[in-house]
């Protein structure tokens, strides 16, 4: 049975900092992994194949009426995805990623500070 995980991350140069040989690593023990990051058109070609990709719009700075736009947005795929574990570092997608897990009943939530 492989793990279905999601990784939040606000930015996708997060991403490239800190998950490169962690992705590889994680697909070759049979990990399904998604990434939930902003927008960014080229991060796919950096990305193991069979890395999913989910874009969100989420923005660095304290936005009321985007953010919570973006927290409705996470728990809908959250819900629909039936993730058994995500993974979520920076302060944004912390904050959105922690709160829309845990309504979407998510099982297991790990945050990291990097």
């Amino acid at each position: 049975m492989s793990i279905k995980l999601a990784i939040g991350a606000t930015v996708s140069q997060t991403i490239r900092a800190f998950y490169r040989g962690q992705l590889d690593y994680l697909v070759g023990r049979g990990y399904r992994i998604t990434l939930i990051t902003a927008p960014d058109p080229a991060l796919h070609r950096e990305l193991p194949p069979e890395v999913a990709l989910h874009f969100v719009d989420f923005s660095r700075e304290v936005t009321p009426w985007r953010d919570l736009k973006t927290l409705v947005h996470l728990i809908r795929f959250l819900r629909q995805e039936r993730f058994d574990m995500i993974q979520y570092s920076t302060p944004k997608s912390t904050v959105l990623c922690a709160i829309a897990s845990w309504i979407a009943g998510v099982p297991c939530r790990l945050y990291c500070m990097w």
